[in-house]
Parts: structure tokens; sequence; C-alpha cells
């Protein structure tokens, strides 16, 4: 990892480190993609924990906000697959429209997808998450909502009012994160 604000421990720098995956209503990024689940990872002791942020309805986009900002003060960095093009921007974005400042753990992040690039660009096909995982730590997922249909089965739960419809959702965040 390097130094983080003064840690040369890569212990203790991973201690102040928060993994961070986001769930969102598409794509396409700007104002209209709303980020419906925020996962965050950290190690406390040992012990890895995950907390989900989920979007219950629009209308409660300035809570989750709220609480994923204070769930990430404790931490002073961030790491992502992809975060540096998809889910730091949408944040942005989200926390701007909000009115609230970024939090300050979104200023240091490390992407791993640029460094599976360096590291693995020219032994695999790709470098997806999927594909990381299952060409270089044997790990296959099984029953995996594919990225794709998370926004139609939100879009769904909002219309049903079916929490059936986020499991799927809850998990690939959560298999993300680990």
């Amino acid at each position: 990892f390097g130094t983080f604000r003064g840690y040369s421990d890569p212990q203790a720098a991973l201690s102040q480190t928060v993994f961070f995956d986001t769930e969102t209503t598409g794509l396409a990024g700007g104002t209209g993609t709303y980020v419906i689940l925020a996962g965050i990872g950290y190690f406390e002791g040992k012990e890895f924990v995950i907390k989900q942020f989920f979007l219950k309805d629009y209308d409660r986009e300035p809570a989750l906000l709220a609480e994923l900002d204070a769930a990430l003060q404790p931490h002073e960095a961030v790491v992502t697959f992809n975060g540096r093009t998809f889910d730091v921007p949408l944040l942005t974005t989200r926390f701007t429209l909000a009115g609230s400042p970024l939090p300050a753990a979104l200023e240091i992040h490390w992407d791993l997808l640029y460094s599976a690039r360096r590291v693995y660009g020219l032994q695999l096909k790709s470098c997806s998450l999927s594909s990381l995982e299952s060409s270089i730590l044997g790990v296959q997922r099984d029953d995996d909502l594919p990225g794709d249909e998370i926004p139609a089965r939100y879009f769904t739960y909002l219309r049903e009012q079916d929490a059936a419809y986020l499991e799927g959702i809850m998990e690939h965040n959560r298999d993300d994160l680990l």
C-alpha cells in the first residue's frame, strides 16, 4: 500500500482502509443515475466487516448519503475495483446534488483494476473482476446476479415493494466486496 498519512506499516494502513463498491440504476452516470446500494468492507482486528447502505426509495437518498458519509469517516482511504472511473465520479455527483461535501476517505483511492491490468493484462483475455476471481483465485460465483440485471431488479422492487427482488443485489455487492 505504501504510506497513508503517517502509516508506514502496511497493517496499520490496512486498518485505515475501506473497500467500497456500489450498485446503481445504470451505467450511464450523470445526474439520472442513482446509487441504490453502497457496500463497504473493512477490517476490525482480524474480522472483515461488511455494511451495506440501501436506497429504499429515491426520496431517501439524503439519508443514505449521510449514513455512508458517517460510515466512511473513520477511514482514510478507499480501495475499489473500477471505482476511479465509475463509483467515485458517481458518488461525487450524488453528494454534489445533495449539497454535501464528498467524504474525505474518497480522496485517497486505490483502484485495483489498474493494478490488475499491469500484473495480469498480458496473461488474461480479460481483467474483469469475475475473470480475475476465476483465473487467479479459483473462485467461481454460484447463482450470481449479473450486474446488468441489477437496475431492472431494483425498478421491479420499487413497483412491487417486494424485498425478494433485492436478495441477489445484496449478495452480488457482498461478493464484489469480498
